[in-house]
């Protein structure tokens, strides 16, 4: 997204290496959204924006909530559109957006799911990255040339030398002071050293294969206690007593596999692994 579409005020809090992935806005005509100035949540690759405009846009509340404080992600679906709701670790505020498509609910509330597993990367930073990452292997490959033309003579080692470094001063922003290099480390392939001692090989033993218990095909998983056994068709779980039909329209995503499950659910019933404290 182009940052001239962005609102100006939230285009004003964006960091340097910060890009706006998705923008969710609350309806203009379904029920439950607002014609003159809808809320809208901003996901970025860093965190969540979300605006609350007052007095018909004059004003506007702007929340920031950085991935890791996030504690709960939850999709209320309606009829026609879904409801985000959204809750910080260790603030007592919370993000209630009505009316949003469900499309671009389920979008939102998937790409929440990355960012709180850390997925969300920076296009900019992987651009920066390979362009880096470039730059190093060119260099490297005008120093095996010139270490060639010294091998053949072409070259003084007074003027490989001084051609080297001039070609190191080139990197210069990308060497560590403190440390050697990787660019340093690449160079040694240039200066004479003795072959390193064989290391013995140790053969690592085989770790102990823990079987996963799998639930039979004509059988569900209870979401309360996660029974593998309960019977399809069953109303009631024969382990913890709990119901199995699913009456409700508050959703919750499980962070491990991204299967939809009811919001009071303890076990995801597609992964069967168990939802954290935060999320139940």
């Amino acid at each position: 997204m182009m940052l001239e579409r962005v609102d100006p005020e939230v285009a004003e809090m964006l960091m340097p290496e910060e890009e706006i992935i998705l923008v969710a806005s609350q309806s203009k005509v379904a029920p439950g959204g607002t014609l003159s100035a809808p809320n809208k949540v901003y996901i970025t690759n860093n965190r969540v924006l979300f605006k609350d405009p007052k007095w018909f846009g004059l004003k506007a509340n702007i929340i920031d909530i950085g991935y890791e404080d996030i504690s709960t992600v939850m999709l209320k679906r309606g009829v026609f559109t879904t409801e985000i709701y959204l809750k910080p670790r260790f603030s007592p505020q919370k993000i209630q957006l009505p009316a949003v498509d469900k499309r671009v609910a389920l979008q939102v509330s998937m790409l929440i799911q990355k960012g709180m597993r850390g997925e969300l990367v920076s296009l900019r930073a992987q651009q920066k990255a390979q362009a880096s990452g470039e730059r190093q292997s060119s260099v490297l490959v005008r120093l095996e040339k010139l270490a060639d033309m010294c091998e053949k003579g072409l070259l003084t080692e007074q003027e490989f030398q001084i051609m080297k470094e001039e070609l190191m001063l080139t990197m210069k922003p990308e060497i560590n002071f403190h440390g050697p290099s990787s660019v340093a480390k690449e160079i040694e392939i240039f200066e004479e050293r003795p072959a390193p001692a064989p290391v013995p090989e140790i053969l690592a033993k085989p770790e102990p294969q823990v079987e996963i218990p799998q639930k039979p095909k004509d059988h569900l998983s209870c979401r309360y206690c996660n029974y593998m056994t309960v019977p399809v068709g069953s109303k009631f779980c024969p382990e913890c007593g709990q119901g199995i039909v699913e009456e409700t329209n508050v959703w919750k995503m499980c962070p491990a596999c991204d299967a939809l499950m009811t919001g009071d659910s303890v076990y995801c019933t597609s992964c069967n692994k168990k939802f954290p404290e935060t999320l139940s």
